[in-house]
């Protein structure tokens, strides 16, 4: 079942400044072939790749390393894209021991994104100097930003990310159906177990 993305595909191809269908049908017909080990659905929408194409740069090489990446880290990480549900406690707890080291790799090298930056907070106090030297720039004004303090930022990306439980859900399932039946059995009796039941 295809994840649907909340963006018009024709806009879109019309403002990048590289664009190929044809690649994007290579794309498709490249997740088709491949093994159920890499756990890429087969069935991306041309929305999906877009994404990770145009992250890319048109790059087709780049894209399908991404697209690998992408989903065998949500794969291997299950304690940050498994149950984004945030009203349990669990994933509220699990988000916040999350693994830095999993997550910075995730940003770089498989997130669909061209990455401008990476903001660091709470950390060493020379950092904190040498970060004095650079212009803050999309920092909360509690960090000597222009932005809305963290409490205020907290609470927006909060709703947020609760405005697109829809849409983890579906990605989540959609990961899932790329499974073995052994493996989706397990991932199934593991979320069966971590459900809150009053």
């Amino acid at each position: 079942m295809p994840v649907d993305l909340d963006f018009d595909y024709e806009v879109a191809i019309k403002n990048m400044d590289i664009f190929s269908q044809e690649h994007i049908d290579n794309l498709h017909d490249w997740t088709q072939k491949l093994d159920k080990s890499k756990y890429v659905p087969k069935d991306l929408s041309n929305k999906q790749l877009l994404l990770f194409y145009n992250a890319c740069e048109g790059d087709i090489e780049r894209t399908k390393i991404c697209i690998e990446r992408y989903y065998n880290l949500r794969r291997s990480t299950p304690e940050m894209f498994d149950n984004r549900i945030l009203t349990t406690e669990e994933n509220k707890a699990a988000l916040e021991a999350l693994s830095l080291r999993k997550f910075f790799q995730y940003v770089q090298e498989a997130m669909p994104v061209r990455m401008r930056a990476i903001h660091v907070f709470n950390t060493e106090p020379v950092l904190d100097k040498l970060l004095l030297l650079i212009r803050p720039s999309a920092l909360p004004s509690d960090h000597g930003g222009t932005l809305p303090d963290m409490r205020t930022l907290h609470k927006k990306c909060t709703l947020t990310l609760q405005a697109l439980e829809p849409y983890f859900t579906a990605e989540e399932k959609q990961r899932i159906e790329t499974l073995s039946d052994k493996k989706r059995e397990k991932h199934m009796e593991k979320a069966f177990k971590n459900l809150d039941i009053d």
